[in-house]
């Protein structure tokens, strides 16, 4: 009993380290879609700082920032404003601000961990298994919404499946709070949680009252949808002429071909799953399962669009294990595994091998672009933007930067802006306003009045760049 506590602790303790130190060391330039999930978060921490708790609550609920609801960006951006509040100005890279996504990864595993219990299957098994998927972790170090999209849609079945055993109102009322707010952070939880939910309701003795989970829930999501119905009808629509770009058998194997690549080292944990051990297993489980099939009709088809049905696997894992009845002797050799694939820590040689070989066969036939990388190691090549964040440091009463050259950003590096958009949002982040200026020759007078002159030597963001303070 004892080992088995500390193993817990040790593994939850391993886990925010590896992780946290991933993220202090990572400067990669932002993917065009986390930057403009930062874009909106800063919007609203200026609600939260200047406007009040009013009018970030009401943007928050039902504001047009998109084509996605704004829960996520008012959520991030409301803590990025606390943070702002306490320590004055922040970017958004900091420890304080990007170390708190964490937090979704980490309540997906717990509300995992609580569904295993509720069944009397193994519940370490089940949290270490979460919190070792390698594209959850990817992902979830990132701003980007899947990773709290996920937490919410885990925490919604898990609350129904407590409802079930437990049937209390004030069980059901959070059931259908969390599912709304769910759907509030990305609108394909909708063929995910609700379905599974509904299965979990239709098994319970009172599934009449369960009918409440879904009327709160369209409650909470009925005004942004509502006000959003047009920009909604045009997003699905433009989303449904991609579909007609690929053909239908790599529009269905591509989700299946790609498990094995977001789950890492924990696919040969599969084998524990016997034919007979599935024929027994719990209808929620199926469900959940077999909701995939509805994400391979999705026109648009990413890989971090699977985060909502992965939790699913460390339960299967979970139920499975039990079913074989390991004893106490096997959970170290479990730990240990699982701290050897925290992230890609231990394993970063073997994800990098499976990597190009994902993206070339499979990644690639799905998108001409380049591909979003999530499962990586920690990169440094932020382009130079540290280089002149220092520049700005020692010299801060320089307010005009003139940039000569247009330098490319490699796939490597995977920003779909140009360098000459990071520099900005980068500064301002930062509490430095400046005027930026593009210029075609070295004659040009702005050239020649600039506080800060930048000369690419070269097309691309990896090849020198010359920073000049001109006194």
């Amino acid at each position: 009993m004892v080992w088995r506590r500390l193993s817990t602790a040790l593994f939850v303790v391993l886990w925010w380290t590896l992780n946290l130190r991933w993220i202090s060391q990572d400067r990669l330039l932002r993917d065009g879609d986390e930057e403009s999930h930062v874009g909106a978060m800063e919007l609203f921490r200026d609600y939260w700082l200047e406007e009040g708790l009013y009018t970030w609550f009401v943007e928050t609920w039902f504001g047009n920032y998109g084509e996605y609801p704004p829960l996520f960006a008012g959520v991030m951006g409301a803590w990025w404003g606390i943070v702002t509040q306490v320590f004055g100005t922040t970017p958004p890279s900091s420890m304080l601000i990007r170390g708190a996504l964490l937090i979704w990864p980490m309540l997906t595993a717990i509300a995992v961990a609580r569904m295993a219990h509720l069944y009397k299957w193994n519940w370490r098994v089940a949290g270490m298994c979460t919190l070792s998927i390698p594209l959850l972790l990817g992902v979830s170090r990132h701003f980007m919404i899947e990773g709290m999209v996920t937490a919410l849609s885990t925490i919604s079945i898990c609350l129904a499946l407590e409802w079930k055993h437990r049937p209390h109102f004030s069980i059901l009322l959070c059931t259908g709070l969390t599912l709304g707010l769910g759907l509030l952070t990305k609108q394909t939880i909708i063929i995910g949680a609700p379905l599974v939910i509904v299965g979990i309701v239709l098994s319970s003795k009172n599934r009449l009252h369960g009918m409440w989970i879904f009327v709160l829930a369209t409650c909470i999501v009925s005004p942004w949808f509502l006000t959003q119905i047009q920009l909604q009808e045009e997003y699905i629509r433009q989303s449904a002429q991609s579909r007609f770009t690929i053909s239908i058998w790599k529009q269905i194997t591509f989700y299946p071909l790609s498990i094995p690549y977001v789950l890492g080292t924990l696919t040969p944990l599969l084998i524990l799953l016997k034919p007979n051990y599935l024929r027994t297993a719990p209808k929620m489980l199926w469900i959940w399962t077999g909701t995939l099939i509805l994400l391979m009709g999705i026109p648009k088809q990413y890989p971090r669009l699977l985060l909502m049905w992965l939790p699913a696997i460390p339960l299967w894992i979970s139920y499975a294990w039990t079913k074989r009845q390991f004893s106490l002797k096997w959970e170290p050799v479990f730990v240990t595994y699982c701290i050897c694939t925290i992230g890609i820590h231990g394993f970063s040689s073997l994800q990098q091998k499976i990597q190009p070989l994902y993206t070339n066969n499979v990644l690639s036939r799905m998108d001409d672009g380049c591909p979003q990388v999530w499962i990586r190691l920690a990169s440094a090549e932020d382009g130079g933007l540290s280089s002149l964040y220092d520049h700005f440091l020692t010299h801060p009463v320089h307010h005009t930067i003139a940039i000569f050259g247009s330098p490319q950003v490699p796939c490597s590096i995977q920003s779909t802006y140009g360098w000459n958009g990071h520099i900005d949002p980068f500064l301002r982040r930062r509490g430095f306003d400046s005027d930026i200026i593009e210029v075609s020759d070295f004659t040009d007078p702005m050239w020649q009045d600039a506080d800060i002159q930048i000369e690419w030597k070269g097309d691309t963001i990896k090849t020198p760049m010359q920073i000049r303070i001109v006194e």
